[in-house]
């Protein structure tokens, strides 16, 4: 049997050639199907399918977002995704066991912190009430309070005001 194809056992299909394999969490993805879009995911330590977990069509989003999982960075695209998309890497993230993921590190001046954090709230006044929006805001409006641009009842006023 041709190590590089689609394999089947007595106790079922085996992914491709190991070597190809991303490593994520107790599983693996295959890197090769991952540049066509497709999502193929087994375990490490046999190489077998996952149940549940299907060979199936990913978006360009759905991929970027993966591919950052991979490197270890938490994604903060994961709630721009469609709400199918985003229950599915959710599920997967869950049920590899990928722990640690860092944050993506960006500075910014308490300028510019003090400019984001009118913009969104802007947006919330406008209607804009995502889940990442409301995350973001709450994250800048805690960093400018422990520089002391906002006092505890500033914050716990802004907080209540756009429900975040």
């Amino acid at each position: 049997m041709s190590n590089l194809s689609l394999q089947r056992n007595k106790r079922g299909r085996l992914c491709t050639n190991m070597r190809y394999n991303l490593p994520f969490g107790i599983f693996t993805i295959d890197k090769n199907k991952l540049q066509r879009n497709i999502l193929s995911i087994c375990r490490r330590t046999t190489n077998k399918k996952i149940g549940g977990f299907a060979n199936q069509k990913i978006s360009d989003e759905l991929k970027s977002v993966i591919l950052e999982l991979i490197q270890g960075v938490r994604s903060e695209r994961i709630e721009e995704l469609p709400a199918d998309e985003e229950e599915f890497i959710n599920k997967i993230i869950t049920r590899s066991g990928v722990t640690g993921l860092k944050a993506p590190q960006v500075t910014y001046t308490d300028k510019e912190l003090q400019n984001k954090l009118s913009v969104n709230l802007g947006e919330l006044k406008s209607g804009n009430d995502s889940k990442s929006m409301k995350l973001e805001t709450k994250q800048i409006l805690n960093v400018l309070s422990k520089k002391g641009y906002f006092n505890e009842y500033q914050v716990n006023h802004i907080s209540k005001s756009f429900k975040l």
